[in-house]
């Protein structure tokens, strides 16, 4: 039998750790009295609904990548499984980005490519959300002048990832711009993004 690499060890330890911290919070007699209202039909419907949302999310994993890098439906499902599960028990979707190393190792992949698609994947998430939003608002607005600002706000957001993810000329000409207005010790980062 192969023996563990320290790096598999670390990372089965701290798993443990995460595991037995938030079996230590939980208070299973809340759990108990919880379950026992659960309507038991409705329960196994929104769990049933996660299976096309999962499995869509994964399509749209798929379709960022192509070539050699390119993961099975199922790799993909599981990578999505994976950053939505660390995305449990991470801070401030932490848990997508802990992907990137996942995907790195499963599709031998460059560090910084990986966490680039991830990043792309979660700004195209976040537009999605701002067209929603801007939806919602441009029907409920009406004469309002604060909800007016706001569909003026959430439109140019909108329009400004649009132009940063759809246009490389545009992106180049920001980050030129906010790298030459950034400060020094920040400067150089900008400059790094624009090559």
């Amino acid at each position: 039998m192969k023996a563990l690499s320290p790096k598999s060890l670390i990372s089965i330890g701290v798993s443990f750790m995460i595991l037995g911290v938030i079996y230590w919070r939980i208070d299973i007699a809340n759990i108990k009295d919880v379950l026992v209202y659960v309507d038991g039909s409705a329960f196994m419907g929104a769990l049933l609904i996660l299976i096309p949302t999962t499995l869509l999310s994964a399509f749209r994993f798929r379709m960022l990548l192509r070539g050699q890098n390119k993961p099975s439906i199922g790799l993909a499902t599981k990578l999505i499984l994976a950053g939505s599960t660390m995305n449990v028990v991470l801070p401030s979707k932490m848990g997508d980005m802990l992907k990137s190393v996942f995907m790195r190792d499963a599709l031998d992949m460059r560090g910084s490519l990986a966490v680039s698609v991830v990043v792309f994947e979660k700004a195209c998430d976040l537009l999605g959300l701002l067209a929603w939003c801007l939806l919602g608002l441009v029907v409920y607005a009406g004469d309002n002048s604060f909800f007016i600002f706001l569909v003026l706000a959430i439109g140019g957001g909108l329009g400004f990832g649009i132009l940063m993810l759809s246009s490389l000329s545009f992106a180049y000409w920001f980050f030129r711009l906010v790298s030459k207005v950034a400060p020094s010790s920040m400067s150089d980062k900008f400059e790094n993004l624009c090559k």
